[in-house]
């Protein structure tokens, strides 16, 4: 029985709604007109349009608590019914086909998805991102901090409240799958805010970093080329740094955390190694950049030359104007 405390069935983990969004994309259409005795659901409740499944979720409904599947950042076909698939007309007459984008991705699945991890990127989801962690692993999962963050929902979706092995139903075999479930508890506390890797260049061959915030200052490291730094990049998980200078050289470095010792220029020669010499421009270095995935990088330089490595080795380069005061970043 629900309480006047409860949200309703929690969606995070509830395999149904993964098929709500998956619908057009094989082997989940397969699953989902197996949940529907053979039948696409109803065309009004189909995913049908980006903006409506965000209003119901954002203000209308407060019982709509589906997650975003990955697909959301990096699949831009589960957008497009590729597959010709009959989903039928709304009451209002209108036609189920490709998913409605949102004006600001001009019709163009492949933008929306690069937009929507562009915005997954954000400083205001990394400010944001644990008090997230919070709700669905942490504290605020159950007891007192569930219900004053209105977290609460039916206690047989939580972990260790029903044997699905014992329920006895009609259709089991595909209704203890698509039973909603809440995600175990793994943190005692609310998650840690991310954290944020900052590399500054200087003169004379040395480069900085911090952490979460550019004016807290772990170390300084020299000599890491023969003439100044004139651009640098870290990974995303700040295990690399890319380092350009003004003779045109690029170096990648693995960058070793020493806990527990000091991070002054003592220090230097242990806290980063070596990891490529990955050639040169004819010019300075002005801006550089490490791939999300870490498997690639970008450099540009006032050659005018934008030089592509897949870390040891140059794998292209985008001849060009002479690039000065420019940026590259991955999005």
């Amino acid at each position: 029985m629900m309480t006047g405390r409860d949200r309703g069935c929690r969606g995070d983990r509830c395999a149904g709604y993964i098929l709500h969004y998956l619908l057009r994309l094989e082997p989940f259409t397969k699953l989902a007109l197996a949940l529907q005795g053979g039948r696409f659901d109803k065309a009004d409740r189909l995913f049908r349009d980006v903006r409506s499944s965000w209003e119901s979720a954002s203000r209308e409904n407060l019982q709509d608590v589906r997650e975003l599947t990955p697909e959301f950042f990096n699949l831009p076909e589960f957008l497009v019914n590729s597959n010709g698939f009959d989903f039928g007309f709304t009451q209002k007459g209108q036609g189920v086909h490709d998913v409605v984008l949102p004006p600001w991705a001009k019709g163009d699945p492949a933008e929306f998805i690069r937009l929507h991890r562009k915005a997954l990127e954000s400083p205001h989801v990394s400010k944001n991102l644990h008090s997230w962690i919070g709700l669905i692993f942490g504290c605020k999962q159950r007891g007192p901090e569930a219900v004053e963050a209105q977290n609460v929902f039916v206690h047989l979706t939580y972990e260790g409240e029903v044997d699905i092995d014992s329920i006895q139903i009609a259709g089991v075999g595909v209704g203890a799958i698509m039973l909603p479930k809440s995600p175990d508890k793994y943190l005692r506390f609310g998650g840690p805010s991310r954290g944020v890797s900052f590399f500054q260049t200087a003169g004379g061959g040395t480069a900085s970093s911090s952490k979460a915030t550019p004016d807290r200052l772990l170390s300084s490291h020299e000599s890491l080329h023969l003439t100044a730094v004139t651009a640098s990049a870290c990974s995303v998980d700040g295990s690399l740094l890319l380092t350009g200078a003004l003779d045109g050289t690029c170096r990648l470095w693995s960058v070793v955390t020493l806990h527990g010792r000091s991070s002054g220029l003592g220090q230097v020669s242990r806290m980063l190694d070596l990891a490529a010499s990955l050639g040169r421009h004819a010019g300075p270095v002005t801006c550089a950049t490490v791939g999300m995935g870490s498997g690639s990088a970008v450099t540009g330089g006032a050659d005018g030359k934008v030089l592509v490595w897949d870390i040891r080795r140059k794998v292209g380069n985008i001849p060009n104007e002479p690039i000065v005061n420019a940026c590259v970043k991955f999005i």
